[in-house]
């Protein structure tokens, strides 16, 4: 199950049938279907979980989100109390068969940074930040304060071509519209846009050109959208889909018994928490509606059956 975990699909768990797959294409029955494949419109998960296939990021997390790696970046350190310097692997190529250089980067966080018109902005990124080239594979990101989380930061931003065409207007001449179309989607990733098919799939073709550490397993991968928590699981037990994407917690155990299916699951980077209402008049003590105390343990609370403190 690594490389389904190298494909960003941790989050929750992720089910797949256990005879080996002999084939090399995949289909994937996923949860949730991205808002776009332009890399800045929408910073919502499932976006950012799909493009991270297409599209490179300076540099990126491991599975299990104890550490970071190189991307497009082979090293990155704070030179002074105000500077990160970047340099970047020599070599890479996008999917039209351009070299990535540090003019790419510099034009996607500038895009990145004043794109109008999205969902959701990556300004929380790129905020206060200013890019310089130094040479073609060398850049200095610098703030007006220190700011030891410049490597969280830019494992964010995806690189885009600065070549890409686009048919005019607002970011820099180039619409989600191109990129949902696939004029635009030209990353550095190990997979290549093909199609979205929308409602019904996305589906991605390994890019020969790539020499970076994400494993490409597969030759075509497709991600098919099924939105019904009963209905993935049933299509993966069909032999419709290979895997699947978050598993419904009640299923876990009784899954885990088939013999014909093999369960992963790995680290979260979402934290959720209860908030109580500190400000009101009334008694601050929870109780449930029959007035009996409520269950201090807020794992048996949620009933959500696989969080951890």
């Amino acid at each position: 199950m690594k490389s389904l975990r190298r494909l960003g699909l941790a989050a929750g768990a992720v089910l797949m049938l256990s005879t080996p797959l002999q084939a090399a294409d995949i289909v994937i029955g996923i949860r949730s279907e991205p808002s776009s494949i332009d890399p800045y419109f929408h910073n919502l998960g499932p976006n950012n979980a799909m493009l991270g296939q297409i599209f490179d990021r300076l540099n990126d997390w491991t599975p299990k989100m104890d550490k970071m790696f190189g991307r497009a970046a082979k090293s990155w350190k704070a030179i002074n109390e105000t500077t990160w310097e970047y340099k970047l692997h020599k070599g890479i190529k996008f999917h039209d068969g351009s070299d990535l250089t540090a003019d790419d980067v510099i034009f996607s966080y500038d895009r990145a940074a004043n794109y109008t018109g999205g969902n959701s902005s990556f300004r929380t990124y790129t905020k206060g930040k200013t890019l310089k080239k130094i040479d073609d594979y060398t850049i200095h990101i610098t703030t007006e304060k220190p700011y030891p989380l410049m490597p969280n930061d830019t494992t964010t931003v995806m690189i885009m071509s600065s070549e890409a065409k686009g048919t005019g207007g607002k970011n820099k001449g180039i619409s989600a519209k191109d990129f949902n179309n696939g004029l635009a989607a030209i990353g550095s990733g190990p997979y290549k846009f093909v199609e979205w098919k929308k409602g019904d799939r996305i589906v991605l073709e390994k890019f020969a050109g790539y020499k970076g550490p994400i494993e490409q397993p597969w030759d075509k991968i497709t991600f098919k959208f099924i939105k019904a928590e009963p209905a993935r699981v049933a299509a993966l037990l069909a032999g419709d889909v290979d895997a699947i994407d978050n598993v419904p917690t009640s299923d876990i155990e009784r899954l885990k018994k088939n013999a014909k299916v093999t369960l992963s699951s790995g680290v979260s980077n979402r934290v959720i928490y209860l908030h109580m209402d500190q400000f009101r008049d009334k008694s601050p003590f929870v109780t449930t509606k029959d007035g009996k105390p409520l269950d201090k343990n807020p794992l048996r609370i949620l009933r959500f059956g696989k969080l951890y403190p």
